[in-house]
């Protein structure tokens, strides 16, 4: 016979509840544990930051990250999957959602998703790529592109903004390409 868990109610800021294995909660937070260790024995923790849209995904998360009978290959496979599956701005919200409850496996998981998304991609690929249309109009990039001219020269075998230029600028020692 399944042994019978403690379930938790998670008050998301709009009102959601969402009811999930207290287990699941405690090992994906380390906000809703020290929560917990505080509130001493509750079976309802306020997260008051997050919406339920947002809170929504992550107990997702962590229901497919709790699936035991998975290999740690196909719980990348879909975490993957279960990530692209979003827009942009929501993987952004659930980015900070993670952040504040200290969720560190959905942080990693969807800044390391993010991360490669946008990865070895110029500025004007990625802003296309996040649908992020350029605040300046013709030719202002280039004019503040040749008054700054200095954050974009080269040390030989570099491919960043010269270190020693960021340096002198930023009064900062070692500023810039290390």
């Amino acid at each position: 016979m399944a042994e019978k868990r403690t379930m938790l109610t998670i008050v998301a800021a709009d009102g959601q509840l969402f009811e999930i294995p207290k287990d699941l909660a405690v090992n994906g937070s380390e906000v809703i544990k020290q929560m917990l260790e505080e509130m001493d024995d509750s079976d309802r923790v306020p997260i008051e930051k997050v919406d339920g849209n947002i809170m929504s995904k992550i107990v997702e998360f962590w229901k497919l990250m709790s699936d035991k009978e998975k290999s740690e290959e196909d719980l990348k496979v879909s975490t993957a999957t279960f990530l692209g599956s979003m827009k942009y701005s929501m993987i952004i919200e659930i980015m900070i959602a993670a952040n504040f409850m200290n969720a560190k496996s959905l942080l990693e998981a969807s800044v390391g998703f993010f991360a490669k998304r946008i990865a070895n991609k110029t500025p004007d690929e990625i802003r296309e790529e996040l649908g992020i249309q350029t605040p300046f109009l013709e030719g202002e990039i280039e004019e503040a592109m040749q008054t700054n001219k200095w954050v974009f020269l080269k040390r030989d075998g570099e491919d960043g903004p010269s270190g020693s230029a960021a340096a002198g600028r930023s009064g900062v020692s070692g500023a810039g390409g290390s």
